[in-house]
């Protein structure tokens, strides 16, 4: 079954230390310390050769152990991670969102877990501590929540969204406009290079293609479905109209993009991609 598990849920703290650039940056490089040193029951031992590998969430997240030990070239690594948090930043406090890809809603407990201790020990050199509370789960008809408790019984009482049901969301979305309104910054390229405007689109169609194929082959073992890839001659058409970078808006023939672009907010785009850049949410143009 391929699904999705979409949490909400809410940091406190008394001051927003860091600008909400950095937070994501000092995450993406404590979280998974963080997690390894509390969940690893063998700190030495590579995972590819634990015996707890296979019910690790450390393993299964950051280290995952592809069938037939297939290699998967990503340009960017982050892109397989199986899960991707927006945040909304606020002065005392912020709202999030955890999307995980597949089996990865059975480590939610853990994930959770993990953003609790990094929020009582501290975050970066400033120890900007935070409080975690207030988790609810979105329902298959993306529209309604159901709250939820923290404890071991959290990652079985997520909801389990079905593929089908973004696809059905998909399908009603309009086929000639698309506004992409990002909330965090994104890096698309590697290095220090630019994106045309010309080749705005075409660069993120490739780049959310490379982060749901490889969360595909990594956590599914199949490829990417054909209506997902093989649209960059279709890309080149798609007229970019956005005057910013925070909203990006297009026009075109847009309908084989539609799903693409849908999943693709869940899951972000660019570089630390799972910790909150490239987050953005899909607008009707």
């Amino acid at each position: 079954m391929k699904y999705i598990s979409i949490i909400r849920g809410r940091l406190i703290y008394n001051r927003l230390v860091f600008d909400g650039n950095i937070f994501i940056s000092l995450m993406s490089g404590f979280f998974p310390k963080i997690m390894k040193k509390n969940l690893c029951m063998a700190k030495n031992c590579d995972c590819r050769l634990c015996n707890f590998s296979n019910k690790c969430a450390y393993a299964f997240i950051f280290e995952p152990v592809m069938s037939g030990e297939k290699s998967l070239v990503v340009p960017l690594p982050d892109v397989k991670i199986p899960f991707a948090f927006k945040w909304y930043f606020g002065a005392k406090g912020c709202d999030f969102i955890l999307t995980t890809f597949s089996g990865c809603s059975t480590f939610v407990y853990e994930i959770m877990q993990t953003l609790i201790y990094i929020g009582e020990v501290g975050l970066g050199s400033e120890r900007m501590k935070f409080k975690v509370d207030g988790f609810e789960s979105l329902d298959e008809r993306l529209n309604k929540v159901t709250n939820l408790k923290f404890d071991k019984s959290l990652s079985q009482s997520v909801n389990k969204i079905d593929i089908d049901s973004v696809k059905r969301v998909a399908n009603d979305m309009p086929s000639f406009s698309m506004k992409l309104r990002f909330i965090s910054d994104f890096d698309l390229v590697r290095g220090k290079g630019i994106v045309s405007l010309n080749n705005l689109f075409p660069t993120l169609y490739r780049r959310l293609r490379d982060r749901l194929k490889a969360l595909y082959v990594v956590y599914l073992d199949e490829d990417l479905p054909q209506e997902l890839k093989g649209l960059s001659e279709k890309a080149k058409d798609v007229i970019n109209i956005s005057k910013n970078d925070k909203v990006l808006q297009f026009k075109g023939k847009l309908s084989h993009f539609n799903l693409l672009f849908l999943l693709g907010s869940f899951f972000n785009v660019g570089r630390q991609c799972a910790f909150g850049k490239g987050a953005y949410i899909l607008n009707e143009g």
